[in-house]
């Protein structure tokens, strides 16, 4: 009846955000803590997020060895390093990520700009979107639940 299925690595941060944000809910309906809703709603859904960036930076992936048959036939790819650009872009990206709609914008950017390349850029662009996004995605989130009240 139940199966073991494999999800994509990327979407762990998504069902972090959406159970943190459910956990939030949960606890609020229940009147547990005398924080403001928006406020408990935008710190559970950062809190699973970051639980589940730390789940996709963590999770081992399988390497596929290519086979010895196929060994003529592969052709080594050169290293593409990222430009002085999308290293300053990747590094204020993940520093400037914790501001909602600003740093989710200088993320996309700097993930753009590194989508090529294979160095440290393009992971720590990866890194910035994923907490900018979910951050942004949090607040507004939190400030629609706040104005529905």
């Amino acid at each position: 009846m139940l199966k073991n299925r494999q999800f994509p690595p990327w979407c762990a941060p998504l069902v972090g955000i959406l159970a943190g944000g459910y956990v939030a809910m949960k606890n609020m309906v229940l009147g547990n803590a005398g924080l403001p809703g928006y406020l408990m709603i935008l710190g559970g859904m950062v809190i699973g997020g970051l639980a589940g960036c730390s789940v996709f930076l963590l999770d081992p992936r399988g390497r596929a060895e290519p086979s010895s048959l196929f060994a003529e036939h592969l052709v080594p790819t050169p290293r593409r390093s990222s430009s002085l650009v999308g290293r300053v872009l990747a590094a204020f990206g993940v520093l400037l990520s914790w501001f909602p709609l600003l740093g989710l914008v200088l993320n996309l950017i700097g993930y753009l700009v590194n989508r090529k390349t294979d160095d440290w850029a393009v992971w720590t662009s990866k890194i910035g979107l994923i907490v900018g996004l979910s951050v942004s995605v949090g607040m507004i989130f939190g400030f629609v639940i706040e104005w529905i009240r």
